[in-house]
């Protein structure tokens, strides 16, 4: 616990976790809001579907491009701007269902709408908690960030359903928006000093082509990107289609069983998250491919195993979620300049939107054509896979006296993760 309590003495990493309990909650009230409005103004899984589909496809026009602004502009404005941004956009739900103007069009744009904005909102506030935290509070500052969102998002959703159950959808959203107004006075707070305005030396497309030639030079850590998009594309689908399938039709246990199943996922996410912030993390490649390796086990047993039993996989299955999602972040902040960290960010934002995006389609046809159980089976696999080539290529550098994934600032050290001496 000794490095959680050294977190509690930097002001400005309690107001930005704050904040983000704040901004978690809003969103995750505005989710579940717009999950139901979505099917209960069209009726249509199809229509349903495609305004989801609106919520997520601003990633592909405003992914990369929010990097590169959270680079150039001040970070703490930009949160500020964006979370005010947020509240306006989100009261036109409520306004719409009081004027009867309410329709399906109408969740649509809001839902793209707050989308486009938390990609400008997300890189800055991650790269605000890379400034914000110490080398020697990192492992704890960003486990326990990533332990926050996690339970923030189990807790807001299933309050926003209770809400709904006893008011009504579209008073959700009042709710939303005044937690992102208690998000602004948190941000607002911070006393980070104001950063110098990044002066613009090349055009929009040639920073986003410079941040990738930039990672290019740091091979692990561009791998690290690719399989981190190359397992989401396994489990995101096997998460939202095929858990459903064998949840009704092999445990028998229907929509109360799915809902249980991903409750023990994420507390064993969040165990594993603060779990890992207790230790100095110096090797995270290595972590990262173990974590998806023990996911893959986790999977290919849960599916074919006694519901009692697919419960404890399922914990197992939260714990390498952590130890994938927390070195991941942590690589990104320590072995990236402050000028790309926000880019560097955003394109991970965007390749894992790919994986998940990608991930419905191609288990779904697995599903379809082999079954929920084997598709759980052969997914697994793929994970094992995934840890195998990240494990082989980590060994494969181990020798090489390679420094191109140091920052620039850094000292020589093979693995520079945690020095004594993001989100």
């Amino acid at each position: 616990m000794k490095n959680y309590y050294l977190l509690l003495a930097n002001r400005d990493f309690v107001k930005i976790w704050i904040a983000q309990v704040f901004a978690v909650l809003g969103d995750a009230f505005y989710r579940v809001m717009f999950l139901w409005m979505a099917y209960e103004l069209s009726r249509s899984t199809v229509i349903a579907g495609l305004v989801v589909f609106a919520g997520t496809i601003p990633y592909l026009f405003f992914g990369l491009p929010g990097g590169v602004y959270a680079d150039r502009w001040d970070r703490k404005r930009t949160m500020i701007i964006a979370e005010i941004l947020r509240t306006a956009v989100v009261l036109i739900i409520p306004l719409s269902y009081a004027f009867g103007a309410l329709q399906i069009w109408i969740i649509a744009v809001v839902a793209f709408a707050l989308a486009s904005i938390r990609c400008f909102y997300h890189p800055a506030m991650k790269s605000t908690v890379t400034s914000i935290l110490r080398d020697e509070e990192r492992s704890a500052g960003v486990s326990l960030m990533e332990a926050t969102t996690r339970s923030m998002q189990v807790f807001g959703m299933a309050a926003g359903g209770f809400l709904i159950a006893a008011t009504q959808a579209e008073t959700v959203t009042l709710v939303s928006a005044a937690l992102f107004l208690a998000s602004i006075i948190a941000v607002a707070l911070l006393e980070v000093p104001a950063r110098r305005r990044h002066r613009a030396e090349r055009s929009l497309f040639g920073e986003v082509a410079g941040s990738f030639a930039y990672l290019a030079k740091r091979p692990q850590l561009l791998w690290a990107i690719i399989l981190f998009c190359a397992g989401l594309l396994v489990v995101v689908g096997l998460e939202k289609v095929a858990m459903p399938v064998v949840a009704d039709h092999v445990w028998g246990r229907g929509a109360d069983g799915f809902g249980l199943i991903l409750a023990v996922f994420s507390l064993g996410s969040i165990a594993g998250s603060l779990i890992l912030g207790r230790g100095e993390l110096r090797s995270l490649p290595p972590l990262m491919a173990g974590g998806w390796a023990l996911w893959g086990v986790a999977y290919a047993l849960m599916a074919s195993s006694p519901y009692p039993l697919a419960l404890v996989f399922a914990a197992f299955a939260g714990l390498a979620d952590a130890m994938v999602t927390v070195p991941m972040v942590l690589m990104i902040q320590t072995r990236v300049d402050d000028e790309h960290i926000g880019k560097i960010f955003s394109i991970w934002s965007t390749a894992s939107f790919i994986g998940e995006s990608g991930s419905a389609l191609m288990v779904g046809f697995l599903v379809q054509s082999l079954g929920a159980v084997l598709a759980f089976q052969m997914g697994g696999f793929g994970l094992v896979l995934v840890a195998l080539i990240g494990w082989y290529y980590v060994r494969d550098r181990a020798g090489s006296g390679s420094q191109t994934d140091l920052r620039p600032d850094e000292a020589a050290d093979p693995v520079p993760v945690h020095n004594t001496g993001e989100i």
